[in-house]
């Protein structure tokens, strides 16, 4: 069982019994992101909310996900209103109450991917959302975060950058997880070139 694994099921196992964001962010557990994905422009457009899905939902990708990039299917989550509350620091009546909104907006979400020539000229660019789903009914909601973006946090053994998600859960703003998110990133970064 990798350290994904531990987590999604720690996760689980303490918002199926109740616990409190608090109690979550309390927990240990430690999200890898390729240095491409971090120093990405796509948090610049988020609210606190969906920054913090999409992070909760990158935290539960397991190396096993890989599977999923080779047969190009888009890695599913369900997280009933409460839990989803719990992780976003709300009330489940603003969770329900917004729910369309939050499905809207983080389905338009997306990574701009540029190569540029030596001159600074776009060579080829992809546009990739991020969730390429989201679904509520009844109490629960259902997000696909798309394969293309999975390359990003699966199996990365160079160029990442390692974080608590028990920090990044309790900022208050998108920008703010943005600069935590640079701050590690650049921390990394230095130590390597000494």
């Amino acid at each position: 069982m990798d350290d994904n694994d531990k987590n999604l099921s720690t996760v689980s196992a303490f918002l199926a019994n109740g616990y409190n964001k608090d109690e979550i962010v309390a927990m240990d557990i430690k999200v890898r992101q390729h240095n491409e994905f971090v120093a990405a422009p796509y948090a610049v457009d988020l609210t606190s909310h969906e920054i913090k899905l999409i992070e909760y939902m990158i935290s539960l990708v397991k190396v096993i996900d890989k599977d999923l990039i080779n047969a190009k299917v888009h890695k599913e989550f369900v997280f009933s209103a409460t839990d989803l509350a719990k992780v976003l620091n709300t009330h489940i009546s603003r969770v329900v109450k917004d729910a369309d909104k939050l499905a809207d907006s983080i389905t338009s979400k997306k990574i701009i991917e540029k190569r540029l020539d030596i001159r600074g000229n776009i060579e080829d660019f992809s546009y990739i959302p991020i969730v390429s789903y989201a679904n509520y009914n009844k109490g629960l909601f259902k997000f696909s975060l798309n394969y293309y973006v999975l390359k990003y946090f699966v199996d990365i053994n160079q160029n990442f950058t390692e974080f608590q998600l028990r920090y990044l859960l309790s900022l208050t703003t998108a920008y703010s997880v943005k600069l935590y998110k640079l701050l590690h990133w650049l921390f990394h970064f230095q130590a390597l070139i000494r």
